[in-house]
């Protein structure tokens, strides 16, 4: 199969620099990405490239990716371009940047690499954020709850919702009814992916930043001022935004979990 990836254009581009968040799901990255964004001077990060992914259509290319990128990730005209990747697809996006002559299924570590290295061959200078959530007990809760009511996000105090998800359950239910084994498979997905994307990076020798989302939601906006300095990026202080945010599992939903899961669970999650 030809490779389906040209020299990216670089006269499209305002700076030919780059801005990756690599994370895994349910650990704060949306919050991240909305930071980020209001900054006004680091592009407008999100999932752009998940839209094609998730499309079965076998005759999507590299330039579709491309040209995702060139379109929204960059809306607030600034020096960069700025993407989120998370981990349980980073190799899906590496498969589909590359020339794909090598075997998907025996060959996702290859394809993360790849995925990661797509930037660095590409952009000049490429900033990667590497964001952790320290509790996934609570990471774990937050993907489940999403998964059981449907609601994934509150943006503005509005839910967003997945509408594919049928028959919805609400907070009471959740309690009452403890699906053990999707809890534990999430917590595991939680501990095991973000263990794995750390491993990846390290073993790559990428520069990167770390941030811990319990940290982070907490010290806006010094921890983005500390990530820049870091990155050597020069920020306008006085021009931060309000930041207004509201966790979809509250401390005292997640305790009363805590206690019923005690109740039906072998094991104690931490």
């Amino acid at each position: 199969m030809d490779n389906i990836i040209k020299p990216i254009p670089f006269i499209k581009f305002k700076e030919n620099k780059a801005f990756v968040i690599l994370a895994t799901q349910r650990s704060g990255s949306t919050m991240l990405c909305k930071d980020v964004h209001s900054l006004e001077v680091l592009g407008s990060p999100d999932e752009h490239f998940w839209p094609l992914l998730q499309k079965h259509d076998p005759n999507k290319t590299g330039e579709d990716f491309l040209q995702s990128f060139l379109i929204n990730g960059n809306t607030t005209n600034s020096d960069y371009y700025s993407i989120k990747l998370m981990y349980d697809y980073l190799h899906k996006f590496g498969f589909w940047v590359s020339d794909r002559t090598l075997p998907f299924d025996q060959n996702t570590e290859y394809y993360r690499k790849y995925a990661i290295n797509f930037f660095l061959e590409n952009f000049d200078d490429v900033k990667f954020v590497y964001l952790t959530r320290k509790n996934k007990f609570e990471q774990a809760l937050s993907h489940y709850r999403a998964v059981k009511t449907s609601v994934f996000h509150l943006v503005d105090n509005k839910e967003i919702r997945n509408v594919n998800i049928t028959n919805p359950m609400n907070e009471n239910q959740l309690l009452e009814s403890i699906d053990v084994n999707l809890f534990d498979r999430l917590y595991n997905k939680a501990t095991n992916e973000d263990q794995k994307l750390k491993e990846l990076i390290d073993e790559m020798g990428i520069k990167y930043v770390e941030l811990v989302y319990e940290e982070i939601r907490n010290d806006y906006p010094h921890y983005l001022y500390e990530m820049a300095k870091k990155m050597r990026i020069p920020l306008d202080e006085s021009k931060y935004k309000e930041r207004k945010i509201k966790k979809i599992v509250s401390d005292d939903f997640a305790l009363q979990f805590r206690e019923k899961l005690k109740e039906v669970a072998q094991k104690e999650y931490i």
